[in-house]
């Protein structure tokens, strides 16, 4: 604590004159040589660090946008992929020869009402090919459009010799068989 130069009494911090005689209090000296920390310096970057920094950040924004493109479009085929397997012709087709496989007579269940129903014999096994929308000879649609569903069948002559072949399928996706919106139409050896 400070005392004061003409008494010697004790003194406040924060007066400014001495409590005992009266005497203004001599302000502290300054402090003359007070060093200040450094000011911060700006670190220069080297061209070629500025360079990578740039392309790193192109870069993850380019792997970030193919990234969501993928993306988008593994949920459409998804989606697709989802809708195709819930189309009835589909699924009326696979189950006509799923049916034919196991020797279940609701095969014929499959066909359209008043239309002979043809079957193949011995499936063994069967793969789906392809599909789309199946046209007359010439090229036109049906009056009732129709589709196919192409699939290559393992099966057997009745002679029992094993076979492979490829048939169509063919639908009207109109038509109802078993309360599916799709029954068939012609089972017909494909090209």
């Amino acid at each position: 604590m400070p005392h004061c130069s003409a008494c010697g009494s004790l003194l406040r911090p924060e007066s400014s004159f001495c409590q005992s005689c009266g005497r203004p209090v001599a302000a502290p000296p300054l402090a003359q040589n007070v060093a200040l920390p450094p000011l911060p310096q700006k670190k220069k970057h080297s061209p070629v660090a500025i360079v990578m920094t740039v392309f790193l950040i192109i870069a993850m924004v380019f792997l970030t946008v193919v990234m969501v493109i993928r993306n988008t479009q593994e949920d459409e085929t998804e989606k697709a992929e989802k809708a195709e397997h819930t189309n009835p012709c589909n699924l009326v087709s696979f189950s006509f020869l799923l049916a034919l496989k196991e020797g279940n007579p609701v095969a014929v269940g499959y066909w359209k009402p008043g239309v002979n129903a043809k079957k193949l014999l011995a499936v063994h096994d069967y793969t789906l090919i392809n599909h789309g929308n199946f046209l007359q000879a010439g090229g036109k649609p049906y009056k009732i459009p129709r589709v196919y569903y192409k699939y290559e069948v393992e099966s057997s002559t009745e002679g029992g010799f094993p076979i492979r072949k490829r048939w169509n399928v063919i639908m009207e996706p109109s038509s109802q068989a078993h309360g599916v919106g799709c029954a068939i139409v012609d089972l017909q050896a494909a090209e």
